[in-house]
C-alpha cells in the first residue's frame, strides 16, 4: 500500500502507538521516542532523543541488568543482531520503579549491516490491573492522597481480614514496615511538595516490587506496612530481601540533589 511508504504516516502510526516504542543508533544514542514511552516512563522526548540510553536508564541494581546495560535486551540485539525480548525495571522519571516487558529488534540497512534498534516495551499487565483497582477504592477513600496507597483504615481492615482468614483456616501470612530515613529532615529542608514527591516515589517502588496479591498501605508518616497473605516465613524472608535490594538500590531525585537509604525493616 502507498500511504506506508510515506514516513510522515508511519511515524504518526507509531507516535500513537500505547506501547511505548524508541529507536537507538549503534551508539545507543537515541534517535525516536513516542507518546507511549512518554506515559510509561515520563520522560518527555525533548528530554531523551540525542542522549545515550544508559546514562537515562542505568540498571537498577548489580544482579539486574537494565534496558540498555550488557545483558539488556537492547545491547543483545546490537552486538548479536538477533530479536530479545526480557523483563527489566527502570526508575520512572517521578523516582519509582517500573517493571516492563521489552522487545528489542534490530534495525538493517540496505547492505545487512546492523545500524541500530528499536525497542517497544509496556507495563506489566499485573501493574495495569492494579492502577485500575486503586482507582475504585480512591473513589471510596480508601487511598491514603499523599503516597498513593492505601490508607491507614483501610489497611487495618485488610489486617482484620489476614487474622480471621489464618485463624480460621490456618492460612499463614507475613507483613513487612518500610521506613523512609531522615523524613523530618527532609520535610523542613526541601517542604511539603518534596515530601509527597519522596513518600509517592517509595510507595511505587514497594508496591512495584511486591506481587499482584500483596498490599501496602501507609502506617503513620514515615512507615508503610505491606502485608504478604498465603505467604509463609521462607517466603517472606526472600520478599524482605527483595525490598532491601530495591530499598539500596533506590534514589529520589529534586532539584538535583538524591534520596537514598530508604530501609526496608
Amino acid at each position: 500500500m502507498r500511504v506506508l511508504e510515506n514516513p510522515g504516516i508511519l511515524q504518526a502510526i507509531l507516535e500513537s502507538l500505547h506501547s511505548g516504542v524508541y529507536f537507538v543508533g549503534r551508539d545507543q544514542k537515541i534517535l525516536f521516542w513516542n507518546e507511549g514511552a512518554e506515559r510509561i516512563t515520563g520522560y518527555l522526548s525533548q528530554d531523551v532523543v540525542g542522549h545515550h540510553c544508559c546514562d537515562l536508564f542505568p540498571a537498577p541494581s548489580e544482579d539486574q541488568p537494565g534496558v540498555c546495560q550488557i545483558g539488556g535486551a537492547l545491547a543483545a540485539v546490537l552486538r548479536d543482531g538477533r530479536p530479545s525480548y526480557s523483563d527489566v525495571a527502570i526508575r520512572h522519571r517521578a523516582g519509582h520503579q517500573v517493571f516492563l516487558r521489552v522487545w528489542a529488534t534490530p534495525i538493517r540497512g540496505d547492505d545487512g549491516v546492523i545500524v541500530g534498534a528499536s525497542e517497544s516495551f509496556d507495563e506489566d499487565r499485573t501493574s495495569r490491573d492494579s492502577d485500575r483497582r486503586r482507582r475504585k477504592l480512591d473513589e471510596h477513600g480508601c487511598v491514603d492522597q499523599a503516597s498513593g496507597v492505601l490508607s491507614f483504615g483501610y489497611i487495618r481492615t485488610v489486617l482484620k481480614e489476614c487474622l480471621l482468614t489464618s485463624a480460621e483456616h490456618g492460612l499463614p501470612f507475613s507483613i513487612a514496615c518500610v521506613r523512609i530515613d531522615r523524613l523530618p529532615e527532609l520535610r523542613a529542608q526541601y517542604g511539603p511538595v518534596a515530601l509527597r514527591g519522596i513518600l509517592h516515589a517509595v510507595a511505587e517502588t514497594v508496591t512495584n516490587s511486591l506481587r499482584p496479591t500483596d498490599c501496602v498501605g501507609r502506617l503513620d508518616d514515615e512507615t508503610f506496612l505491606a502485608i504478604l497473605p498465603e505467604c509463609n516465613a521462607i517466603e517472606a524472608d526472600h520478599a524482605a530481601a527483595r525490598l532491601q535490594n530495591v530499598a539500596r538500590h533506590m534514589t529520589v531525585k529534586w532539584w538535583g540533589d538524591e534520596f537514598r537509604r530508604h530501609r526496608a525493616l
